[in-house]
């Protein structure tokens, strides 16, 4: 896909009158703003300790933030030598893993002394960069590729993590996610597939009729990708990734993926294929392992980069259109009595100029950003501390 590789780099945004926004931010206001944290654009921004974040960029280099004097400070340059970072997680133990833009490695990352990590393992099955990554609650690793291919990765007994399976797709994977109950979820266009850990067909409930609206074109995953049938997984039948759900509301890209703790997924989208999408969709589970679509969010003006769950509940999203909305959300009765959940805007933060790729909140509340122009924006929630 052209430009694929394009989205994961620095992007800009030419501004035009259509970026006004009028604040309506009660609570979160911009504390501080790291300029050019980084050489490159960002990908991966977490915290590792109270206080202390770390960043991993483009620009070949890991870092790790310390807050001194009130100010987050750099305190540690990690050189890559794997590569620039494409893309960065946090593992289930607290560990990095990290894929390269420059090459098709996967590393792991593992932590030594307080403010260190040296590579553990690299993994090399794919054949082009690893766009996306993401942990499983069973510790597999997924792995998602330009080379269009989604790779399972599992412990042997040794401990290191080997290939169990693969998945080819049609296009560049562009954004793993890991769910709830080991299942998980890719886009690489604007169709969102979920799979599942199991060889069982589809069992229909008796009371649940199957027409468009709940089923939400629930489709077996053998429509749209081709398992490779180079790898011997007989004797681990049981464990294949074989049953796939299409979610096919968006019509621009997926870039992001929410999972809350209740099961609703949130997902966001950004313009592509002649379209514009940039809008957050609202789906709820339902008894097929599915998802019923429940609302559309609109309000960004671009790209939707990042979703994360705030810690009173509300939802943020972050854009290129240089704010961050929050939403809060309420329960809605249905005419058949049942009740689903719903959000609507609580707050936009439109202090910064530039626009917003990623986000994580801290222990205390606040927020840490990673900004087009390779800035760290740090947002303080005043119910959490005193605003200065």
């Amino acid at each position: 896909i052209k430009n694929s590789l394009n989205d994961l780099k620095s992007e800009k945004i030419n501004f035009t009158a259509e970026f006004n926004f009028t604040e309506i931010s009660k609570n979160f206001k911009v504390q501080q703003i790291i300029e050019k944290a980084h050489d490159k654009k960002m990908n991966g921004i977490f915290e590792i300790d109270s206080n202390k974040v770390i960043t991993g960029g483009l620009d070949f280099t890991i870092k790790i933030w310390q807050e001194k004097d009130n100010k987050f400070q750099e305190i540690k340059i990690i050189k890559s030598i794997c590569g620039a970072i494409c893309c960065m997680i946090q593992m289930n133990d607290g560990n990095l893993m990290t894929s390269a833009a420059n090459n098709s490695n996967i590393n792991i990352w593992v932590r030594q002394g307080e403010d260190n990590f040296v590579v553990k393992q690299s993994l090399s099955s794919h054949t082009k960069a690893v766009a996306s990554l993401a942990q499983l609650e069973n510790g597999m690793i997924i792995s998602g590729g330009l080379d269009m291919l989604i790779i399972i990765w599992d412990k042997d007994s040794s401990g290191n993590y080997i290939e169990k399976q693969r998945i080819k797709d049609k296009k560049p994977i562009i954004i793993v996610k890991g769910l709830q109950n080991n299942k998980f979820a890719f886009a690489s266009d604007s169709k969102i597939r979920i799979m599942m850990q199991t060889k069982a067909q589809i069992e229909m409930p008796k009371n649940v009729e199957l027409n468009k609206k709940n089923t939400n074109e629930l489709d077996d995953v053998f429509d749209d990708l081709d398992f490779d049938q180079n790898v011997d997984y007989e004797k681990d039948e049981e464990n294949k990734f074989t049953i796939c759900y299409r979610l096919t509301k968006h019509v621009g890209r997926i870039r992001c993926f929410l999972e809350l703790k209740n099961g609703y997924l949130l997902t966001g989208a950004g313009d592509a294929f002649g379209k514009k999408d940039r809008n957050i969709i609202v789906w709820k589970p339902n008894d097929l392992n599915g998802y019923f679509y429940v609302q559309t969010l609109s309000g960004h003006l671009s790209d939707i980069n990042d979703l994360i769950l705030l810690k009173d509940g509300r939802v943020a999203s972050c854009s290129k259109d240089r704010t961050i909305r929050i939403w809060k959300s309420f329960i809605k009765e249905e005419k058949n009595n049942q009740k689903v959940m719903q959000f609507q805007i609580d707050e936009i933060l439109s202090e910064y100029q530039h626009g917003i790729y990623e986000m994580c909140q801290l222990k205390d509340g606040r927020i840490f950003s990673s900004s087009s122009e390779f800035s760290i924006v740090i947002w303080k929630d005043r119910k959490f501390l005193p605003y200065c």
